[in-house]
Parts: structure tokens; C-alpha cells; sequence
């Protein structure tokens, strides 16, 4: 209170903290402040008396009360006081004396809360050392620790707080409580380490760090005054009797970590309420702590002080492991392979001391800083997956201890949502993608490899710990949390629909108990599965359990490994023509319920790839299966069979896929109602063998398509099918096509090359580049084309319009024009029976109308004869090939084409242009009337004559530009043209003219028709006989002019001449001479060419000729005799003959020497050069070619003066001249 007779401290309330009940005999603490109070009032202070010398009783008499001689002589108490025998001066009450307030307030830390225990006699297990002073009682007083005097001159006085030794590191703590010191290895609290910083929370409740920063010393947990907790801790760990650890989580958090700063990567989990059954106490008997609410806390496991030695401070009387206390369960492990004091004892946990205290648990756990959850002690492995198949490869990989059991390529997926599956819940536990266990009752999880192996204990039958050796693990044990015996009770329990396989025959336990799969286990002892599946180390994709033969697809191998020659399953095998598998399927909408497939055999809804798992279910018998099978070797049908569908009479399995194909039910090829009777190659009616089955099997058909019928061995491969129903005998022998129909095996040449109609190759598959089939324009399965239908259940008769083709003959010919586009230009033509004779009929009683515009002419089957004409073939004259009777069928008197008929003269056909040395590009055709390449054919009707193209303009190859359409398309708008052509636009009878008329080549601006095989003729064009260019008004006998007609037809006529030879087209004069005649016609007074008419120099044409007429100046030419050919009187060419005007000259070309069309474009006067002279020459030389030496006599006797010409010579007039006078022109007498 006071020193140095100075007041210390301020004055306080004392706030009724006054001590009660105290003894009168212990108020002399009261008496001596009493009389300090009053010296100092007084004034009374030692340097007031100079050099006097203090008393230092007085001084130290404020708490060694005995000390005052003023109270006490000679041992005896005076008047004022009695005698004190106990000394009082390190006496509690003593202490606070001062720190009540007075001179410093230490009542709520030291008084109002708990603080070290005084006035009591220390334990046994505290040691008081002799510089620690007790009472006289051995009581702890205050002044054990403390002590008012001065302290070592090194000291500070905030650093001892007038403590009897330094106290930076807890020092006097340990002094007396020794059994709380050293560390782990003694059981206590580790001491004088600084791995963590003191939190703040700790610091805030007089909790404080060693010299060292962060150092933990006994302070930072205790304090010696003022806390509630009676063990002195700074944060209490017991409130109203329930435990907590606040103050251990301070520190370590709910997650601690052992080593280094920060959080650990996994700690056994506190402050949670565990779900396993924990004991109350502990094996020693010792109480097993938890929190308010049965949680685990810091202090379950662990103790600060007096804990087992050699640990981590953990709880006293807790057996080895302390694990296994509470996880009992997992305690089964010992002595089993998972052991690893038993199977690896080399193999050491990360740490040893953990692994020492935490037993065979530590081998795979640790309950703080672990490698990820489960608080898992080892490296987790680096393959990719989920956390608790890592941690199981961890020890099964090729470089740990777990080396001789890996789970191979193929195993059991993990990490996989088991709702995915489509299963009730399981008894197995599930997990999170982080691998943290679902909680019971939780639907749903992931699987992994605990879900089904419990590693900690290796016979699930079985609640003992394991064998103590290393044994071989089976289908019963091997740490499975269920035996999977003899019924795969452990699949099943998860593949809950896959149960259906028991007792089928797919259950190899009824079919074939002896077979073994790749690992030489047999299903009756290893269970159903097994035959198929490994859990681990499978051959292949879907756990495969046998050996996998190469296929067209991954499912196929796995069928085909059962399905095969010398297998088990070797009496069920597909065939050769059996369903494709390991194609992308062609869906009609894209949509089918049964499961598709991609390249590696996954189902996925974006797969496309039919396999026999595509209709078939190997694990159920029949779709309504819900339980096992009938427990017996049954020969299956469309109903069972492991089919996904039933695939009853109407074929649903077949249609589900296959929609297109579900509108031929009830049509004429739906052999239920056609052919109830009718059997396929197995024996079965279509009431059995269904809708499809009549046609086709899925497996083990008779021909491509999977056949069901046995094939027309006679027809190809692409028309078997059709052709063993439709023959002699067969169900469709009412139809047959005929021995004159459309040509099969042969190609297609389309406008464009294209066509809409699939073509087939020579096995019988679809081929771009194929031939036409029965299938190219039939539709087996769809009646009638614009109609997505089925029948009506009636057998009817067809039409152009349906009997199941392709593209509709009606209204327009769109089937036809797919690929005979060119031919449909025949449209709106005059060859166009529409137009000209709808009534008219074919050879089958059929309109146009009834069958379309083609029919009129062809007949697609049973036509009479070749080019499948429709039409009654006339008796014309005798050797008249095909084409020209086909020709006069309609084009002869009284038939449909009566006035377009060939009558009189005209063009010669059904001869062969070669055997005269003509060339032609004009086809040319057998008398049967089919085209003959080589060019040695007939010429016929259609060598000049396109019957299908008005004009030569129509040609394809010009309306290449045109719009076009598919006949798809066309085949969806009722019928109408596919546009891939350019139809003539008549729509009515119309005269034809060089332009059209059907000709294969324009007349117009050139005569191409006429002169691609007259040759020679061609060079008449633009010449002085082109009446085009001298008289393009003069008309023929016809009435033609060459504009109209063309060229030639001004002197010649291609049909109904009225004068056989050559054709002739004009009036003739009358002449006895006909070829003299034809030139008259023009070159004579009055006429055309009135102004070249003869009157000089007419040979005469009186004398006959014999042999041959040689050429003086050519006789080395070989073809002389083409020069100057000699006429009967009836024009035609003879050996013995007339000369007459085309004996020298040649009407079709100006110059002799030139073989070039002329240009001259108008009327020239000729020379002796050119003038269609066969030869060239000056004056008279043309005459040395015949006459020679005689020339020039010959000309002067017989060639006289026009003049003379005029009034004597008459055509016709066989005159011979006296003589000419050459340089007078007079007649000579």
C-alpha cells in the first residue's frame, strides 16, 4: 500500500468484495492500515528528520505484522493487539490487502474467477521444490510462486511479477508439476513448439506464447488466475458438464494437420455425431469423451496430460489400435491378405510412428494429414478415376504390394452412376463423386470398387477375422460383401433386370454345364454370369468371359464366341444370308425404340449401328418376361427367342426399325390374305411366320435379302426373289411378266447419268453404278407410291398408278422419265395418243388413260415382241424388219396414223448402207429390230426418225439448262412430270417441217440429215442449185418451198414421190430421156432456171453405148468410171447406156476439183472449170476425155450456132449437124 511512506495506487471502491467471516484474532491487517493511514496524515516521511536513520520494521511491518515492537515485545502481545502466533505475511487475505482495490484492483481476475488453488497441500504426484516455501500447514500459500522482495538484478519486473524465479517459458509451472512435462513421449501435450501461431481467441483469455514466438508453454493453455475452468484452461473445455473442444480447435481447427502450416488434406472427422456404435468407455475402463450431443471431439481420442506414452497424446486405457475400439467391424481385417503384417510385412505406412500406434489400421490409414478422405495413408495412384478406386490401386498396381492381383484392361466399371442402371436401391454402399459414402436410404451414388468388396473382411459369411495365411480367394470370399456363388446373387443384386437369364437357355448351367470360360471356371460353380462375364480380367468390352472371334461389329464377336462352329451354341447359328450387322442403319423418321450402337459397342442415343444385341436381349427369354425362365431347352419362336420385341404376326420387331416396310400388310404381297397356304423354305404358313416372315428371315435365309423362299435358280441374283413367287406354279403365277418384258442385267443411261431407281450390282446389293432389277421400279412393300398405306385386304387388280411401283404412270410417265428421259419428250407430241387417240387401245385392251402415254406404243411386261411394242403388228411386204412393222402399225390405211402414211415412192428402207459403201451416224438396226453398233444394220424408219423427240431441238443435251426436279419429288405431286426434261408444248396436231417432224437432225441451216450418209451430195448447198439462194419461191410437186422443205427437197422427196426414180420432186417435160427430163424441169424456157436452158452444144443421146468409156487424158485414175456414167432412158445408171446431161455433169457440186461447200451465196456465171462439170477444162478439152483425137472434129461437127439451135432443134429431136463455122457461128448448108 505504501513504500517509501508515498501512497501507491489510487483509492477504489473495495465493492463490498470485503472478505466475511473472518476471526477477530485476523483483523490486524485492518489495525496497520489504520496507522499508516494516520502517519501519513501526520506528514510523517524519514528525510523530514535528516540523517535519521528508518526504522525498517515499520516499513516491512506492513505485511510482517509480528515485526512491530509498537504491538509485540519480547513475544507477548501489548494492549493494543494480542500476540500473533501464525505468521500471516504471504497469507491470501495478506496478498489482498493491496490488491483489493486500494492500492490495485485484482479482484475479478484473482477472486471473482478460479485461479491456482492456495491453502491446500499439494498431491503426491506435485513436486514442491525447497525454494518454494509452504505454510506451516505444507500449504500451497500464495507466496509459494510469489514473493514481495527484490528479485536477481538481471530481472525486470515485468518479466517476474515478483515471482520467486523467472517464468518466461511456464518455467514455475514445471518446477511442481513434473508428470506434465515431456511431451508425447511421456503422454503430455507437447511443450516449447512453435509449428502453429497462437490464435488471438487464446491470447484474448490470458492465454500467452514462450519467449520464443508462438512457443507453446503450459500458459498458453492455463492460466494461473482468473479463468471459470477448473482445470485452469483459458478456453474451458467442460461448460455445464458437457465437453467440447473449442480450445483444442483454436489451434489444430476440425481439421488439423500434424506437420508444417494450414489445413491437412484429411482428418478424422469431429464434432459430428458418428453412426457407429461407440462404447462408453474405453478397454482400460477409462471414459470414452465426446461432446454435448454425443460428438466426437479432440478429446475422444486424444488427452493433454497422462495420456498413453509413446503416442499421440491418446486417451488413456484405449486398447491397440485405438482404432478398432470404435470401427469394430473393420477390426476382421487382421490376419486376412489385406493384413499387411501378414501379407507385405516389408511394406511400411508413410509413417512409422503412426503405423506403430494405429496398428494394421495404419498400413492404409491415418487419422490426421492424410493422402485424401478415408483418411488415407498411402500415394493414391495416378491412373485416372474416382478417389476410391485410386486408393485401392495404391497397393493394386504392377509396382506395389498388390501386384498379383490387378483388375486387367477390362473390369468392372467404377465411378458410374448407379441410376443409370435403372435399379431399385441396393444394399451395397454408393458414393459421390468425391467418394464420400451415400447416407442409408440416399437413392442413387456412384459405384466403386467398395461397393462391392469390403476390405476389411475377407469372408462376408463369416464375422471372424481371416485364415492367417495367404489363401487363393474365390466367388465366396475375396473380400465381396456378398458371395457370389453358384446363383450370382452379387451381380444380380444390382443388374436386377439381367435376373431374367436364370434358367433360359442362356443359363449355360441348362445347356452347357461343363463349358468353361477363359479362365476355366464352369458356371455351376462360379454362377450364371460367369459364363459370359469376369468381374475383372476380361477379354474384352462387356467383361467377356470367353474368347472372342473377329466379327463385324464388337456385340457380334461376343454372340459368335457361343454361336459358332465347335461352340457351345454351335446347332443355333445365323447362316449366310442372315441380318447385317455393324452397318448404319437407314431409318424411314430416324426413330426406332430397340438400342443402337456405335464403333466400340456402346448404346447411345446417337448411335447408329445394328447389332444382334439390337433385337435381341440375351438375358431375357420373351419381352414380357419379368421373373426366370421356363427352366428348360425350348425351341424359341417369334414370341421368345431373347427377342426385345415380339415379333408376332404383324411383325412388330421387324417394323420398328423397318417403318417403310409396314405398308405392305394387307396389299397383294401380304401372303396371309393372298397365300394363306403358302409356305416358306422352313415349312412355316405366313400365320406363323408373320407379316415379314413370309418373305424374309432374320437369320439362315435362302438368298440375299434373308429369303424366305427357296430362289429362281434360272433368274439373276437381283430378281430371284421376285421370280419365285411370280413363275409357273409358283402362289403369283397369275403374273408373270412374259417372254417379251422390260430387260433386266442391263445398265442405265440416264440424261444426266443419274437416276432416282436404285440399281443393283451383280450380287444382288444396291449399286449406283448397277443394273435395273424387278426392284429398280417395283416396291415390294408400298402399293402405290403417292399412298403411305396398307391394303385394304383384297386381292385387286393394278394400275399405272399403284402394283407397288416406285414413281406413278399417271397422269404423267414420272417412272419412265427417271431413266428414259429423252424417250418422255414423246409428251404432248403428235405421238402423243392423249392428243391424237385417247380412245385408243394397246394389244392389252388398254388406254392411254388406263396405263399411261408409253403404253399407246410399249408394254413393260408380256409385250408380243422385241421393243416391248404394244401394238398389233401388220403383214406388210415381205422381209420388212420389226421397226418398220412397229412403224406401220399405226402409220398404214385405217389404223391411227392413217394420214400420216408412206404411199406412192419414197425412201427405200430395210437395206444396208454399207453394201452401197455408205458410212452413217444415223442408227442403223437388226431386223429384229434392235440397234447394231458395227454399222452394218438396216436403215429403217427411226434411222431418219426420232418417235419420241418432235424435234431434234429437245435433245437433252439443249435442255441441260433447264430446271430440274427430281422424280422423287414429282412422284409426291400426284404424278406430275419431274421437269428433268423439255417436253414439246403442241397440245394439238401440227403439220411438221424440216424443223421437227420427229427427224433426228434439223434440215435447217445445212441439210444434215440427208447428207450424213449422202455424203457427196452435201456440196449442192449455197451452189447455183440451192434454190434457196436463186429461187427461194419456187415449190416442189408438194408445194414446198426449200424454206419449208429444205434443200433437197426441191428436186427430191424422202416420202410419197410421185416418181419412183430418184425420188423426183418436180413436174417433168415430156421427154423419153428421164434424166435429161429432171434437168428440164428446171433448165428449160419459163421454168427456174430458164436462163441456163440448152440451146448449144447438146450432146446427142441417140447413140448407145457399149463397154466403157475411157478417159485419153486419165487413164491412170482408179475410179474413172465415176466420171462420166451412162443412163437407161428411165434414168437409171448402165454399163451400156445414153449420155446424157448427168454423164458430164454432176448436179451436186460446182467445182470437179473442189470437195468444199461453195460460197458463192449468189448466181455466178460458170467456166469450163466448174459449171457441176464432172471435169474441168478450157473450150472443149471436157470432150478429150471421151474422144480424144476426134475432139476436135466432134465438136465442129455437133456443136452449131444457137441461132440455128433456135429455128431448127427441138428437145428430143435426134438431129445431127452438117457443120459449124467456129469463127461466124452459121449454120453451114
Amino acid at each position: 500500500m505504501f513504500r517509501f511512506f508515498y501512497r501507491q495506487g489510487r483509492w477504489l471502491s473495495v465493492k463490498s468484495h470485503i472478505p466475511k467471516g473472518l476471526p477477530s484474532s485476523s483483523l490486524n491487517w485492518l489495525v496497520a492500515n489504520v496507522i499508516c493511514f494516520f502517519l501519513l496524515q501526520l506528514g510523517f516521511h524519514p528525510l523530514a528528520f535528516g540523517q535519521m536513520v528508518p526504522n525498517s520494521a515499520k516499513e516491512c511491518a506492513i505485511c510482517h505484522f509480528r515485526w512491530m515492537d509498537q504491538f509485540y515485545y519480547e513475544g507477548r502481545g501489548t494492549d493494543l493487539v494480542e500476540y500473533q502466533k501464525e505468521r500471516d505475511a504471504a497469507d491470501e487475505m495478506m496478498c489482498y490487502s493491496c490488491h483489493n482495490g486500494i492500492l490495485v484492483d485484482s479482484r475479478e481476475r484473482f477472486w471473482a474467477k478460479r485461479g491456482h488453488r492456495v491453502n491446500m497441500v499439494p498431491s503426491d504426484k506435485v513436486r514442491i521444490p525447497p525454494e518454494m516455501p509452504l505454510d506451516e500447514k505444507k500449504q500451497v500459500v500464495c507466496g509459494t510462486c510469489h514473493t514481495a522482495h527484490g528479485v536477481a538484478d538481471e530481472l525486470r519486473y515485468q518479466q517476474t511479477i515478483y515471482l520467486r524465479f523467472p517464468n518466461r517459458n511456464s518455467e514455475i509451472c514445471i518446477k511442481c508439476h513434473v508428470d506434465k512435462v515431456g511431451g508425447p513421449r511421456e503422454g503430455n501435450h507437447p511443450i516449447g513448439v512453435n509449428s502453429l501461431p497462437i490464435p488471438a481467441r487464446i491470447l484474448d483469455n490470458y492465454g500467452r506464447s514462450g519467449v520464443k514466438k508462438d512457443a507453446v508453454i503450459c500458459e498458453t493453455c492455463h492460466t494461473v488466475h482468473g479463468t471459470t475452468d477448473k482445470n485452469l484452461l483459458v478456453i474451458p473445455t467442460k461448460v455445464d458438464n458437457e465437453y467440447n473442444a473449442l480450445l483444442c480447435e483454436s489451434c489444430h481447427t476440425a481439421n488439423p494437420s500434424m506437420k508444417g502450416k494450414g489445413l491437412g488434406l484429411g482428418s478424422h472427422p469431429v464434432d459430428i455425431v458418428p453412426k457407429l456404435n461407440m462404447p462408453k468407455k474405453w478397454a482400460g475402463g477409462s471414459a470414452l469423451i465426446t461432446g454435448a450431443q454425443n460428438q466426437i471431439i479432440c478429446l475422444s481420442c486424444h488427452c493433454p496430460h497422462k495420456a498413453q506414452k509413446e503416442t499421440s497424446i491418446l486417451a488413456r486405457g484405449a486398447k491397440s489400435p485405438i482404432c478398432i475400439e470404435c470401427h469394430r467391424q473393420e477390426s476382421l481385417v487382421a490376419k486376412t491378405e489385406h493384413d499387411l503384417s501378414l501379407s507385405a510385412p516389408a511394406e511400411l505406412s508413410p509413417t512409422s510412428k503412426v503405423g506403430s500406434q494405429t496398428g494394421i489400421c495404419g498400413a492404409c490409414h491415418w487419422p490426421h494429414n492424410a493422402q485424401s478422405y478415408r483418411l488415407w495413408s498411402r500415394p493414391l495412384s495416378s491412373l485416372k478415376g474416382d478417389v476410391g478406386s485410386k486408393m485401392c490401386a495404391s497397393c493394386h498396381n504392377e509396382k506395389s504390394c498388390g501386384q498379383k492381383k490387378l483388375v486387367g484392361t477390362f473390369s468392372h466399371p467404377v465411378n458410374r452412376d448407379l441410376s443409370k442402371l435403372k435399379v431399385k436401391k441396393v444394399d451395397f454402399p454408393t458414393y459421390d463423386e468425391q467418394g464420400k459414402p451415400l447416407s442409408e436410404g440416399e437413392a442413387g451414388g456412384r459405384i466403386m470398387c467398395a461397393t462391392c468388396h469390403n476390405p476389411h473382411q475377407w469372408d462376408p459369411a463369416k464375422k471372424e477375422c481371416g485364415p492367417g495365411e495367404m489363401v487363393e480367394g474365390g466367388q465366396k470370399n475375396s473380400f465381396l460383401r456378398m458371395a457370389n456363388d453358384e446363383h450370382s446373387h452379387l451381380c444380380l443384386a444390382c443388374h436386377q433386370s439381367q435376373k431374367t437369364v436364370i434358367d433360359t437357355e442362356h443359363d449355360l448351367r441348362l445347356t452347357a454345364k461343363e463349358e468353361p470360360n477363359w479362365l476355366g471356371q464352369k458356371c455351376t460353380e462360379s454362377g450364371p454370369c460367369s459364363a459370359c462375364h469376369i468381374v475383372h480380367n476380361a477379354q474384352g468390352d462387356k467383361l467377356w468371359a470367353r474368347l472372342l472371334p473377329k466379327a463385324e461389329d464388337p456385340i457380334s464377336g461376343y454372340c459368335q464366341s457361343c454361336h459358332r462352329q465347335n461352340s457351345c451354341a454351335e446347332k443355333k447359328l445365323v447362316g449366310t444370308y442372315t441380318h447385317p450387322v455393324g452397318v448404319d442403319i437407314k431409318l424411314a423418321d430416324d426413330k426406332t425404340s430397340l438400342p443402337l450402337f456405335d464403333k466400340v459397342g456402346r448404346v447411345l442415343a446417337q448411335g447408329r449401328l445394328v447389332t444382334c444385341s439390337t433385337c435381341h436381349n440375351v438375358h431375357q427369354w420373351r419381352p414380357d418376361q419379368t421373373d426366370r425362365g421356363p427352366g428348360k431347352n425350348l425351341e424359341g419362336d417369334g414370341k421368345d427367342s431373347f427377342l426385345r420385341i415380339a415379333n408376332d404376326t404383324e411383325s412388330t420387331l421387324c417394323l420398328d426399325c423397318h417403318k417403310k416396310q409396314q405398308y405392305v400388310a394387307k396389299t397383294d404381297h401380304d401372303l396371309r390374305f393372298m397365300a394363306p397356304k403358302e409356305k416358306n423354305y422352313l415349312g412355316d404358313p405366313p400365320r406363323k411366320s408373320g407379316l415379314c416372315g413370309a418373305c424374309h428371315l432374320a437369320h439362315n435365309g435362302a438368298s440375299i435379302l434373308m429369303f424366305a423362299k427357296m430362289p429362281n435358280a434360272e433368274a439373276d441374283v437381283a430378281n430371284q426373289l421376285c421370280l419365285s413367287c411370280h413363275k409357273e406354279k409358283g402362289c403369283a403365277e397369275k403374273k408373270l411378266v412374259g417372254a417379251h418384258s422390260h430387260p433386266m442385267d442391263k445398265g442405265i443411261q440416264a440424261a444426266d447419268g443419274k437416276t432416282q431407281l436404285p440399281l443393283y450390282a451383280p450380287d444382288g446389293s444396291k449399286q449406283p453404278s448397277g443394273k435395273v432389277a424387278c426392284a429398280s421400279c417395283h416396291s415390294a412393300h408400298q402399293w402405290a407410291p403417292s399412298e403411305l398405306a396398307c391394303g385394304s385386304g383384297e386381292n385387286r387388280e393394278g394400275t399405272a398408278k399403284d402394283s407397288f411401283l416406285r414413281l406413278p404412270m399417271l397422269p404423267e410417265p414420272v417412272l419412265c422419265e427417271d431413266c428414259h428421259q429423252r424417250e418422255c419428250l414423246v409428251a404432248n407430241t403428235d405421238h402423243d395418243l392423249r392428243l391424237l387417240a385417247e380412245g385408243e387401245r394397246n394389244i392389252q385392251n388398254q388406254t392411254v388413260a388406263d396405263s399411261g402415254i408409253c403404253s399407246a406404243c410399249h408394254l413393260v411386261h408380256n409385250a408380243p415382241s422385241n421393243n416391248l411394242w404394244a401394238r398389233e403388228l401388220p403383214v406388210i411386204a415381205a422381209g420388212s424388219s420389226l421397226i418398220s412393222q412397229e412403224c406401220a402399225s399405226c402409220h398404214s390405211r385405217g389404223k391411227v396414223g392413217d394420214k400420216k402414211i408412206i404411199a406412192d415412192f419414197s425412201h427405200p428402207v430395210d437395206i444396208r448402207p454399207a453394201d452401197k459403201g455408205i458410212t452413217t451416224n444415223l442408227p442403223l438396226y437388226t431386223m429384229s429390230g434392235e440397234i447394231e453398233q458395227s454399222g452394218g444394220g438396216f436403215l429403217t424408219c427411226t434411222t431418219c426418225h426420232d418417235p419420241h423427240l418432235w424435234t431434234p431441238a429437245q435433245h437433252p443435251a439443249a435442255a441441260a439448262e433447264q430446271p430440274r426436279e427430281s422424280s422423287a419429288k414429282a412422284a409426291s405431286s400426284k404424278g406430275k412430270s419431274s421437269g428433268k426434261v423439255k417436253a414439246a408444248a403442241l397440245l394439238k396436231n401440227q403439220e411438221g417441217d424440216i424443223h421437227s417432224s420427229f427427224l433426228r437432225l434439223d434440215e435447217r441451216p445445212k441439210e444434215n440429215l440427208c447428207t450424213d450418209c449422202h455424203k457427196d451430195q452435201r456440196y449442192v448447198c449455197k451452189s447455183e442449185h440451192d434454190l434457196s439462194l436463186l429461187a427461194p419461191q419456187e415449190t416442189n410437186v408438194q408445194g414446198h418451198t426449200v424454206s419449208q422443205s429444205g434443200v433437197c427437197s426441191a428436186c427430191h422427196l424422202v416420202h410419197n414421190s410421185p416418181i419412183k426414180t430418184l425420188l423426183w420432186a418436180r413436174r417433168l417435160p415430156p421427154e423419153n430421156d428421164f434424166m435429161l427430163a429432171t434437168c428440164l424441169s428446171c433448165h428449160e424456157k419459163g421454168k427456174c432456171a430458164g436462163e441456163k436452158a440448152v440451146f448449144v452444144g447438146l450432146h446427142p443421146s441417140s447413140f448407145v453405148y457399149t463397154g466403157k468409156i475411157t478417159q485419153f487424158r486419165r487413164m491412170g485414175d482408179a475410179d474413172y468410171k465415176t466420171y462420166f456414167p451412162l443412163y437407161d432412158k428411165q434414168g437409171r445408171k448402165s454399163p451400156v447406156g445414153f449420155v446424157t446431161c448427168p454423164t458430164c455433169h454432176s448436179a451436186h457440186q460446182w467445182d470437179p476439183d473442189s470437195k468444199e461447200y461453195p460460197s458463192l451465196g449468189k448466181n455466178i456465171e460458170g467456166d469450163p472449170r466448174n459449171s457441176f462439170l464432172r471435169n474441168s477444162g478450157a473450150d472443149f478439152s471436157i470432150c478429150l476425155d471421151c474422144h480424144g483425137f476426134e475432139a476436135m472434129l466432134k465438136y465442129k461437127n455437133y456443136h452449131v450456132s444457137s441461132e440455128w439451135h433456135q429455128k431448127y432443134w427441138r428437145p428430143g429431136q435426134d438431129v445431127k449437124p452438117t457443120g459449124v463455122n467456129i469463127t461466124e457461128k452459121k449454120p453451114v448448108p
